[in-house]
């Protein structure tokens, strides 16, 4: 894991868990997707390597992806999964992919329901914040894979744009609002 990683998690856990609270829990309140909220409480280190999960919100698993907005333009900033790693192939895309199909096999699994983008500004305040819906878009991309085994997320360009990074990192960028289940702007 690298520093930068390290110092962006421990960053986004002091903005979701203490500094910006309050203003998320607002908007989850708002958002009726998790009833009142009344518990949020950090997922173990096996959840989030194996699951992709960060947090559990009233008991209900989410991945939790926050940017601050003063890096770069404010058009530029849009939820993204995780695609690729130059080290490593179990990316979040790749083990919700199977996470998903086992869940079809077996009936359970433990994937996050939604990830929780949000977009911080410099003073730690939240900006904007949208509820995705995750076992919906990778219900959608199993429905579109086993029309069309060719099918890639990443070719999908009504609903994703694939990036690169220059450390060999990739994401997704989530375009469409189809899976935007809540949407909150300042």
């Amino acid at each position: 894991m690298s520093e930068e990683y390290k110092n962006d998690r421990k960053w986004s856990d002091e903005i979701f868990y203490d500094s910006a609270k309050s203003e998320i829990l607002k908007s989850l309140n708002l958002s009726q997707l998790f009833g009142i909220v009344t518990n949020i409480e950090p997922a173990s280190q096996e959840d989030d390597n194996d699951y992709n999960i960060d947090t559990y919100i009233n008991k209900i698993p989410t991945q939790v992806r926050l940017q601050r907005s003063f890096e770069k333009k404010y058009d530029d900033y849009h939820p993204t999964l995780r695609y690729g790693r130059p080290y490593d192939t179990s990316t979040e895309v790749r083990k919700m992919i199977k996470m998903y199909d086992s869940y079809l096999k077996t009936g359970n699994h433990k994937m996050p329901k939604y990830l929780l983008w949000g977009m911080i500004d410099e003073k730690n305040k939240l900006v904007e914040i949208k509820l995705i819906d995750l076992r919906e878009l990778f219900e959608d991309r199993w429905i579109a894979y086993n029309k069309d085994d060719s099918y890639r997320m990443t070719k999908d360009q009504g609903k994703f744009d694939y990036k690169e990074n220059n450390d060999g990192t990739s994401f997704l960028i989530i375009k469409t609002d189809k899976y935007t289940k809540y949407h909150y702007e300042r």
